[in-house]
């Protein structure tokens, strides 16, 4: 229908392209369309395109901005990173992901110390659950509506390399961790969008004597076929 920009995926584009898409277009699943009969053959998102490169960027020689620390290249959030507490309201985090970008706020103790995390996924647990126009609820007994049981909140550090943050994300099959630092203060937020916007669009770090530009597409595509 008119006004309606569906986004979608060519069979035969790169991953490296279909990454891009998701990232340009702010989108988190691309269908990807046989071009002749146009059935959807399946969807491509982060995960799952991470999911596929990753075995072979495990077997490669990684250059060597892969083994910097994410912060000092600019991976992740680290600025105006929201925390609430279990007794917060849910009009709180409302208003914050209304006003961002980021899809997940760290849940603090009294003593600062992240203890859980409340992202942009539960809200649909809220509507499932009739909860949505409840803005006076608490963090507390939104998370309690979640199906599955609560799990341990994933965290890196800021110091941490870029690939020990992928492999943490691969393994735990999570889209983000909580940045935190030795006392499990919030330091910031680093999600699977933010590895990949570094990865597709990166500025050079792997040789910065050099001045040429890399190409990019050529790099990423190396973790495709092997």
């Amino acid at each position: 229908s008119s006004g309606i920009n569906a986004e979608y995926g060519d069979p035969m584009e790169t991953l490296f392209t279909a990454a891009k898409i998701l990232l340009e277009k702010k989108i988190h699943r691309l269908p990807v369309i046989d071009p002749r009969s146009g059935n959807t053959l399946y969807i491509l998102t982060h995960k799952r395109i991470l999911n596929h490169i990753y075995p072979y960027l495990i077997e490669s020689k990684l250059d060597p901005f892969f083994y910097l620390p994410i912060q000092s290249m600019g991976v992740g959030t680290y600025k105006d990173v929201k925390q609430l507490k279990y007794d917060s309201k849910l009009l709180q985090a409302m208003e914050f992901f209304a006003k961002t970008k980021i899809s997940a706020i760290p849940i603090v103790d009294d003593d600062l110390k992240v203890v859980d995390i409340y992202a942009r996924f539960d809200v649909i647990t809220l509507a499932s659950r009739g909860k949505y126009n409840d803005m006076d609820i608490t963090i507390r007994d939104c998370l309690q509506l979640r199906s599955s049981q609560k799990v341990e909140v994933l965290t890196c550090k800021a110091t941490d390399s870029l690939i020990d943050v992928i492999k943490s994300i691969y393994r735990a099959q999570v889209h983000r961790l909580v940045v935190v630092d030795d006392t499990r203060h919030v330091v910031g937020l680093v999600s699977l969008s933010d590895l990949f916007r570094f990865l597709v669009f990166r500025t050079h770090y792997s040789r910065p004597e050099e001045s040429e530009a890399v190409d990019e597409e050529k790099h990423f595509q190396q973790f495709e076929f092997g």
